[in-house]
């Protein structure tokens, strides 16, 4: 994948790694469904398998204004593909998603319900191509998108200075 093109793995072309690119909307969905986060911290950036600029594995962890916690890993280590998958854990059970849509609840009473949900990518493609056809509502505008540009950039300052990072920044 990185060597398929010098601009990728950069931090002028690409604006991250594998967090940035393979992660990033799940990075949404954690803003999505989570609401406002109050701090992050990201638990280890490096790069482990390739010889990049940017990190081809990272880790964060994030408090929620309202307690429940998230955690965020992103990785292009694996042979084959990006593996990326979030947590949100609260004091009634929590979820965990991966990057294909797949999705489990838990809850306290220890019920676990798998659901799986038509893929992500899909359903903002046809949002996009119904807002630009038939003018209506964007799901997730431009304003959503700076949330998740705004943490993804917190996980960095976190992973550059070794902080924790409040937000807004």
């Amino acid at each position: 994948y990185y060597s398929r093109s010098g601009w990728r793995g950069t931090w002028r072309y690409d604006g991250g790694g594998s967090l940035a690119n393979q992660t990033i909307h799940l990075i949404d969905q954690l803003v999505w469904h989570g609401g406002e986060v109050e701090s992050v911290e990201a638990a280890r950036i490096g790069v482990f398998a390739h010889e990049i600029e940017t990190e081809d594995l990272g880790v964060a962890i994030f408090r929620y204004r309202n307690g429940a916690l998230g955690t965020v890993l992103g990785t292009t280590t694996f042979p084959k593909d990006a593996y990326a998958v979030i947590e949100i854990h609260g004091d009634k059970g929590g979820a965990i998603m991966d990057v294909n849509g797949q999705v489990q609840w838990f809850f306290r009473d220890e019920s676990v319900t798998p659901l799986e949900i038509e893929p992500p990518f899909a359903n903002s493609a046809e949002n996009m191509v119904a807002a630009i056809r038939e003018g209506a509502p964007l799901v997730c505008d431009g304003r959503e998108g700076r949330k998740s540009l705004e943490l993804l950039t917190a996980i960095y300052r976190s992973a550059q200075t070794g902080q924790p990072v409040k937000l807004p920044l």
